[in-house]
């Protein structure tokens, strides 16, 4: 309850970044450009998800006042073989697509956990500066590191049309889901 901490600050902030790439061959069947056709692909993918979350806390009581933060770093590193297969449909100037893939690999995962607690008495630092907060304790805190298989299925849906012959609009969909990753929100527990 916010309410109990009436003269204090809680400041919190958190990042998420997704980026990878992948190489494949790809095997065209049908009539690409008129009517239905289709790919088969097999390849490498690599994938790459780092995450941030901080928090700190200012907490002041009549002649008392603690300073304290916890924070998690997280980075997973996936890199494994993939296939799929694309069906696609042209008609004239309409173009309607589906692509599933699904890469299987090992991910390595890598957590750093970090946390300070400082109290105060009448404006003096009472004791030392210890480490660890609320979730980022002395047993849980430091780099920790851990390789996981994982599977990686992906699926796009495209619809087009030519505006022009060198100008094209599409829109689409797509799902990624990457099964094995470790969050900073489940990284207390390590």
């Amino acid at each position: 309850n916010l309410n109990s901490l009436p003269n204090s600050t809680i400041n919190m902030y958190s990042y998420s970044k997704l980026s990878g790439g992948e190489a494949n061959a790809r095997a065209h069947l049908g009539n690409p450009g008129n009517g239905m056709s289709y790919d088969l692909l097999f390849g490498g993918r690599f994938a790459e998800l780092e995450e941030y979350l901080a928090y700190s806390l200012d907490l002041q009581r009549a002649n008392s006042r603690v300073l304290g933060n916890d924070q998690f770093l997280t980075r997973n590193w996936f890199y494994g073989a993939q296939i799929g297969g694309a069906l696609k449909y042209d008609y004239k100037r309409f173009h309607a697509g589906a692509l599933g893939k699904v890469a299987v690999g090992q991910t390595q995962q890598n957590i750093a956990i970090a946390g300070s607690r400082t109290s105060f008495q009448n404006g003096v630092q009472s004791g030392t500066a210890s480490n660890g907060f609320v979730y980022a304790l002395p047993s849980n805190s430091g780099m920790h590191n851990q390789s996981a298989f994982a599977v990686i299925p992906e699926v796009q849906f495209r619809l087009g049309f030519d505006i022009t012959d060198y100008l094209q609009l599409y829109a689409g969909y797509d799902y990624f889901y990457w099964s094995s990753v470790i969050r900073p929100g489940r990284s207390e527990e390590h």
